[in-house]
């Protein structure tokens, strides 16, 4: 059975949250595309979970200091999903809205928006 959109995000999260990477990327599209607009510098489209993760390495490390998150809210419908987190770097805080889009059980295209810090 294909779970549903939220159901999907709740168990990506799960999975990041426990560091067990080879489950996130199991409930990632192989041709699934990451989309992030900041910072500029890091601007892009980035295929599959081994780039999209690249990304995220390359976020923290842009930042300066360990990057660490809260998740605020998860809402879900029949083809999306979205989480609102709270990011941190030191004594700077920001939200952050993930917007997921699914297809056969999987994350296909996930859009990054951000507070510019």
């Amino acid at each position: 059975m294909t779970p549903d959109p939220l159901t999907l995000i709740r168990q990506w999260i799960s999975a990041f949250a426990r560091g067990d990477l080879d489950q996130a990327k199991s409930l990632y599209a192989e041709d699934g595309v990451l989309h992030a607009w900041h910072p500029p510098e890091l601007a892009g489209d980035f295929e599959g979970f081994e780039e999209a993760f690249r990304w995220f390495h390359r976020r923290g490390a842009w930042e300066g200091r360990p990057l660490t998150y809260g998740v605020e809210e998860v809402l879900g419908g029949e083809r999306y999903a979205a989480t609102i987190l709270r990011l941190s770097s030191g004594d700077q805080e920001w939200s952050q809205m993930a917007v997921y889009r699914t297809a056969g059980g999987k994350i296909a295209e996930v859009w990054l928006y951000e507070e510019p810090h």
